[in-house]
């Protein structure tokens, strides 16, 4: 497998929706109540157990073992870290939650026949990045009590969609996710042929 801007794109979204949660979370956890804490712990484990499990399954295919323990472990990281600021609840939340998404994901992207790997990958990450905007409004507005423009605009639904849409016509313009070096070796050569 060939790494593709498509994938690129795919793992540097939640990362930086996790970093960026992660960063509010420390610096207002005053703030913020325990549900909520527990709450993004299990979105964002999950999330990320279930993206890169089923990302993993696809590119180490074959060793389910691999896939399925790495899978679980970066589920279990980021979902033990973002409930870290709350205590103990939110941090066994969040780290059974990627535990079981990273363990479901590595399964799908392992069983996913070959021709729908990239759309597995593309529905998993539509779903996560959804869940990222929901998590970050849920988050804005246990910090904020007031809204704020990004508030506004992730709660009207029309400029959500429009958001949404856009994002994503311009992630499935970037390329497919995946390429295999069978098919690499095949664009080289129609390449040079038309040369």
């Amino acid at each position: 497998m060939v790494f593709t801007k498509a994938l690129l794109v795919t793992m540097l979204i939640p990362f930086l929706g996790t970093l960026y949660l992660s960063i509010k979370m420390v610096t207002h956890r005053k703030k913020i109540m325990c549900m909520t804490s527990m709450m993004i712990a299990m979105a964002v484990g999950m999330l990320n157990g279930l993206l890169s499990g089923v990302i993993l399954g696809i590119v180490v295919s074959g060793n389910i073992f691999l896939s399925t323990v790495l899978g679980m472990c970066i589920g279990f990281l980021t979902g033990s870290l973002i409930g870290l600021t709350h205590g103990l609840k939110p941090v066994l939340d969040g780290m059974l939650a990627g535990l079981m998404g990273g363990m479901m994901g590595a399964m799908l992207g392992v069983m996913v026949p070959i021709y729908y790997q990239g759309s597995i990958v593309k529905i998993i990450f539509a779903f996560s990045v959804i869940v990222l905007l929901l998590t970050v409004n849920l988050l804005h507005n246990e910090i904020n009590k007031a809204s704020t423009y990004f508030t506004k605009i992730i709660q009207s639904p029309m400029a959500t969609a429009i958001l949404l849409i856009g994002f994503f016509y311009m992630y499935e313009n970037i390329g497919p996710v995946f390429i295999d070096e069978s098919s690499q070796i095949n664009l080289k050569i129609d390449h040079d042929q038309h040369e």
